[in-house]
């Protein structure tokens, strides 16, 4: 088992030795808010069958995980959050808070925030990849929600992981193989509560987020559903499950918000000098003929004969 303390460091140093710390033994990430005139933090540590417990308590603080950081990361793993203390704030697919004992998902692949505005504790399980894969054939649909310690299979979830601390796994009462079967039943159990449409109706900021940045970016000619979710920081998978769960794809709503678009430029006096192709161009469209066509069929006029309808 290894350990580390801000206690037994001098306080100018305590705040980039424990940055340093987070990077080898977790993921790297940045601390971007706490109490410099008293920042405490304890982290022990332990390996568990190829995966990693470490339960972390100390001082209110906020961290960050940036693209940058994700670039400096090795390796791509899974983290089990338990929530020991206390609530945690968490931005990662989506914004949501968590209470005492409830639990959290993410990849660390994506950027996150995470905020304890109180002094906390947590158990964080770091999973492999491969680990993770065995038992759960889509993690995504875990991402971005908290987990329930009080309802269905994330009850068991929280409660089980709750108790691996470094200290139980250096020294198990059976083998850490068992101990991670335990884990990886009750996870894939947990994942089967939020699978399928039900895990985003549960999620209603997702959809809004989908849709406002198609609305933002929808003039981008090469526009693609990877774009979008890159720019949420969702996979592309979440992306398509997401507008599913209400009956929509990608494609159409992007049409959609292009269309819309369009229309506005063409019944606004503001631009009476551009035609109808170049109009299509500033809306998303790269052919001016596909551009004519799609609008006639959506409005029931062509660009032309709308323009020409607004001006009576």
């Amino acid at each position: 088992m290894s350990s580390w303390s801000a206690v037994d460091l001098p306080l100018a140093d305590r705040f980039d030795q424990y940055a340093e710390t987070m990077a080898k033994a977790m993921t790297p990430l940045r601390v971007v808010q706490c109490p410099t005139d008293a920042f405490e933090l304890d982290m022990r540590w332990a390996d568990l069958a190829g995966n990693t417990v470490f339960n972390v308590h100390g001082c209110p603080h906020a961290s960050v995980r940036s693209v940058l950081d994700i670039e400096r990361s090795e390796e791509r793993f899974f983290h089990l959050l338990v929530n020991r203390v206390g609530e945690m704030h968490f931005d990662n697919v989506n914004r949501f808070v968590t209470r005492a004992d409830d639990a959290l998902f993410y990849d660390s692949r994506t950027r996150m925030t995470l905020d304890t505005p109180a002094t906390f504790e947590i158990v964080n399980l770091r999973l492999t990849e491969d680990f993770v894969g065995k038992w759960v054939s889509d993690p995504d649909v875990l991402l971005g929600s908290r987990i329930d310690s009080k309802a269905g299979w994330g009850a068991a979830l929280c409660a089980f992981a709750g108790q691996l601390t470094p200290e139980f796994v250096v020294r198990p009462p059976f083998s850490q193989e068992l101990i991670v079967d335990q884990l990886g039943a009750l996870l894939a159990l947990a994942a089967s509560h939020f699978d399928g449409a039900a895990h985003y109706a549960a999620a209603p900021g997702l959809r809004p987020r989908i849709h406002d940045c198609i609305r933002m970016r929808c003039s981008e000619v090469r526009l693609v559903a990877s774009d979008v979710a890159t720019a949420l920081n969702i996979s592309p998978r979440s992306l398509h499950r997401a507008l599913a769960a209400h009956g929509e794809t990608f494609a159409a709503v992007l049409m959609a918000a292009r269309i819309a678009v369009a229309r506005r430029m063409l019944i606004s006096r503001l631009y009476d000098k551009l035609n109808a192709g170049e109009i299509g161009k500033r809306s998303g469209f790269a052919d001016a003929s596909h551009f004519a066509r799609v609008f006639k069929k959506h409005i029931g006029l062509s660009p032309t004969e709308l323009r020409a309808a607004s001006r009576k």
